[in-house]
């Protein structure tokens, strides 16, 4: 019998036959892992490119005229700016609060805002997405029934009906269960590419969590694209928790600490906690932005999202149009010493122009690389085509990294050299590999899980009960019901029957990348012992800190995102 123990070193020992059962006498064969890829973290450069994501949080849905007047103004800016510096690759993602989707298509008639703005998207210069953290209202809300313990149903139905329902412009509460939140601007806009602001409460800058993705999945399946971490808000996290979960997901200088994936979405920071670096507004002077960008880490890409058409141009300092119209729901609109001046207002639109004018001139020619980008740039520039399907080879390094960086539990993520992958990622793969050894590569799936997080025991587990668990994974991950359900077909359990044995997701993890490792230096092993482990990553407890519910599938899904750096 060879048994695979875990020392990094492997050894199998194997009798004679003709020894008798007393001898001692072995013969001994042994696995090395091997050496894995060096992460670069350090280079001299300091002149990486800067990628300029323009979006839009609209929230005024009540003041329409002062909202309106962004986008009759700041449209032309755009499409000038597109027509006049073509290589500037300039897009606007607008991110409408549900009822202000509905406003600005109702006024349509009067107006001709709706039709203009999707007559932009036609053309590639906007894009349309979904930011909820202003609906109404802060305090009726079907999140604010969730707790720590509230299980993945609870979560998913509640951001459910959030995403979904039509609410009462100033009261809340659903008038209709459709119609409202995405929808509304699906239906009156055309795509929603991005979603943002999906937290418990106006005070808390939880992250959106795999419960609140997967309900986004039901109305706006193909998005990709979320924001992560806010530079602003009551909590504090940007200072402490954002760095530290930044610091193990920009581990070198082909990654952004403004960037990552979380439930399989990208997700775009609003600054660089690192460093420091946010408050990319561009309404305010251009000095401002300049002493902004001056806190970027030039020796790396760096995306930054710059905040074009805030509420801000037009409301005072201390006000805001959504908190004012919930307080007072029967007289909702800003008094007129809750608007700026005019002369203000003008000065900000002023500012506005002018800084997507330095963008596209000055600072894009001193230096070269940076330009604007949309929720697709991105999406290239880190994840390709050829992004989500890996070859043996490649899954022969992300078995061995995950081997080699166990730790009492898992690593965070894998590295193959060039890509970054999720445990969950890995773990499908590997299942998958294991299950079809004659094929070349496999697919990338989107799944869930696990749902919670158990210690297990060491164990020692045969190689042929691995592949019977690997093949029952497949059978559940790897699935064509493409129907949504509050509890989807494709997640797996915390914890798996391995033959006799019983152990975590994070140890079948661990005993399929030793399996696929030996397996491809044609090293057959018969058994494998799996030390104790953690279920978790150690990115679980900082995500805990984010005051987020049902952390454990979405510390699965993390992974960093590799920026591909794009030449215009």
């Amino acid at each position: 019998m060879k048994i695979a123990l875990f020392p990094l070193l492997l050894c199998a020992c194997t009798k004679s036959p003709t020894d008798s059962p007393d001898t001692d006498d072995t013969d001994v064969a042994v696995f090395d892992l091997g050496e894995l890829p060096e992460l670069v973290t350090e280079t001299d450069r300091d002149d990486a490119p800067v990628y300029v994501f323009l979006y839009t949080h609209t929230e005024d849905h009540i003041n329409s005229e002062l909202s309106e007047e962004r986008y009759t103004r700041i449209a032309p800016m755009i499409a000038d700016i597109a027509a006049n510096h073509q290589d500037s690759n300039i897009s606007w993602t607008i991110q409408f609060i549900g009822p202000e989707a509905l406003t600005v298509a109702e006024r349509d008639g009067k107006t001709g805002i709706a039709t203009d703005l999707r007559e932009l998207a036609n053309q590639g210069l906007i894009n349309f997405g979904y930011h909820g953290q202003h609906d109404p209202t802060y305090t009726n809300r079907p999140q604010k029934s969730l707790t720590d313990d509230s299980t993945w149903e609870e979560i998913v139905t509640a951001f459910d009906l959030w995403v979904s329902c039509k609410r009462h412009p100033t009261l809340g509460g659903c008038e209709e269960l459709t119609g409202g939140g995405i929808m509304a601007v699906s239906e009156n806009f055309g795509e929603v590419q991005v979603v943002s602001g999906l937290s418990v409460s106006q005070d808390s800058m939880t992250l959106e969590g795999g419960g609140a993705s997967h309900a986004v999945r039901q109305r706006a399946p193909e998005r990709m694209v979320g924001f992560g971490i806010s530079d602003h808000g009551s909590d504090g996290f940007w200072e402490v928790s954002a760095p530290k979960l930044m610091e193990r997901l920009a581990p070198a200088v082909d990654t952004a600490p403004t960037l990552f994936w979380m439930d399989d979405t990208l997700r775009l920071s609003d600054g660089n906690p690192l460093t420091g670096a946010a408050g990319f507004v561009l309404h305010e002077e251009l000095s401002t932005m300049a002493k902004a960008i001056d806190k970027l880490d030039r020796s790396r890409p760096s995306h930054i999202n710059a905040h074009v058409a805030s509420k801000y141009i037009y409301t005072a300092k201390g006000e805001s149009p959504t908190k004012n119209a919930y307080a007072n729901p029967t007289d909702p609109k800003l008094k007129p010493d809750q608007v700026k001046d005019k002369d203000v207002i003008d000065e900000n639109y002023d500012n506005t122009e002018t800084l997507l004018e330095w963008f596209a001139t000055d600072f894009f020619d001193d230096n070269p690389g940076s330009h604007f980008v949309g929720p697709d740039d991105l999406l290239e520039m880190a994840a390709p085509d050829d992004y989500w399907e890996v070859s043996s080879d490649e899954l022969d390094v992300l078995a061995r990294w995950v081997v080699l960086n166990w730790g009492d539990g898992p690593p965070d993520w894998a590295f193959d050299g060039e890509d970054y992958y999720s445990l969950r990622d890995v773990l499908g793969l590997l299942a998958q590999a294991l299950t079809d050894p004659a094929a070349d590569s496999w697919p990338v799936l989107q799944y869930y899980g696990p749902l919670s997080s158990e210690e297990g025991t060491a164990a020692t587990l045969d190689s042929a009960d691995l592949k019977a668990a690997a093949s029952a994974l497949v059978a559940t991950i790897d699935t064509d019901d493409e129907a949504w359900e509050t509890t989807p077909s494709r997640i797996v359990d915390s914890h798996f029957t391995v033959g006799e044995s019983t152990v975590n997701t994070a140890q079948l993890l661990y005993g399929l990348a030793y399996l696929y490792a030996t397996e491809y230096a044609e090293f057959d092993f018969t058994e494998i012992e799996v030390p104790a482990a953690e279920g978790m990553p150690e990115t679980y407890e900082i995500l805990q800190e984010f005051n987020g519910h049902a952390c454990e599938p979405t510390a699965w899904s993390l992974k960093p995102a590799r920026i591909r750096e794009s030449q215009r």
